[in-house]
C-alpha cells in the first residue's frame, strides 16, 4: 500500500485482482480499480499524485487516473508476473520488475517501452530510483543488487555481498547510501563507490523491507521474526 503525495488518498493492492483508493480522512472507499486478471502485488503514485501504477501477477502493469479511477494504459512486455513499480522523481518514467529476471523502463505518459534492463539471473523483487532520478536500484532473488543508469539503462555496478535473496532496496534521501534487505541482515552501501559500509545484524528471520526516515538519520527494517528495528545511520 502507499499514500498519495498529499496524504489524502491511500492505495491498496490485493490478491482479489483489484487495487482500491481510499479517502484517508474518512476511511471511505473512493473507487475500485478493476482490469487485472490476477493478484495485484504493488502500487505506486506518481510524484504529482495524478497517476497510480499497479503491478500484477498477470504479467502486466497498469497506469490509472488517481482521481477518477480511469485506466490510462496497460504495459505489456514482461513474460512473467510483475513484482514492483516505481516512478522516477520527475514522474516521466516508470520502472517495473518481474519474475522474468528483467526490469523495464516505460514512458509514464504514453505507456511506451523505453528499454529493458537485463543481467539478473533470477526474479527481481524490488526497484527504487535515486532522489535525483539518475540511478536505479534493483533487488533480486539471485542474491545481488544492481545499480543502473536510469537515463540510458546501462549497468553501473553489481553489489554482491549478500548470501541470500534480496527483498527490498531504498535510497537515503540525500542519495549517497543504498539500503538492502535480505535474510536476517540489512546492508548499507556507498553509492559513489559501490562499497559496503556496514551490515546490520540482529534479526532472527528474513528482512523484507527497509526505509529511511525523511532526514536520512534513521533506517527502519521489518522482518519475518515479527519485529521491526530502528538503526541510527553511521557512515
Amino acid at each position: 500500500m502507499t499514500f498519495s503525495p498529499d496524504g489524502t488518498i491511500l492505495a491498496t493492492a490485493s490478491d482479489d485482482k483489484t487495487a482500491k483508493l481510499w479517502n484517508t480522512e474518512t476511511g471511505r472507499l473512493i473507487t475500485t480499480l478493476t482490469g487485472h486478471q490476477d493478484w495485484v502485488f504493488s502500487v505506486a503514485f506518481s510524484p504529482d499524485g495524478t497517476t497510480l501504477a499497479t503491478a500484477s501477477h498477470d504479467k502486466t502493469a497498469k497506469l490509472w487516473n488517481a482521481r477518477t479511477g480511469e485506466l490510462l494504459a496497460t504495459l505489456v512486455g514482461h513474460r512473467r508476473p510483475v513484482r514492483s513499480v516505481a516512478f522516477s522523481p520527475d514522474g516521466t518514467t516508470l520502472a517495473t520488475t518481474s519474475d522474468d529476471d528483467t526490469a523495464k523502463l516505460w514512458n509514464a505518459r504514453t505507456g511506451n517501452l523505453i528499454t529493458t534492463l537485463t543481467g539478473h539471473q533470477d526474479w527481481i523483487f524490488s526497484v527504487a530510483f535515486s532522489p535525483d532520478g539518475t540511478t536505479l536500484a534493483t533487488a533480486s532473488h539471485d542474491k545481488t543488487t544492481k545499480l543502473w543508469n536510469a537515463i540510458t539503462g546501462t549497468l553501473i555496478t553489481t553489489l554482491t555481498r549478500h548470501q541470500h535473496w534480496i527483498y527490498s532496496v531504498a535510497f537515503s534521501p540525500d542519495g549517497t547510501v543504498l539500503a538492502t534487505a535480505s535474510a536476517k541482515t540489512a546492508k548499507l552501501w556507498d553509492i559513489a563507490t559501490g562499497k559496503l559500509i556496514t551490515a546490520l545484524t540482529g534479526h532472527k528471520g528474513p528482512v523484507f523491507s527497509v526505509a529511511f526516515s525523511p532526514d536520512g538519520a534513521v533506517l527502519a527494517t521489518a522482518s519475518d521474526d515479527k519485529t521491526a528495528r530502528l538503526w541510527h545511520r553511521r557512515d
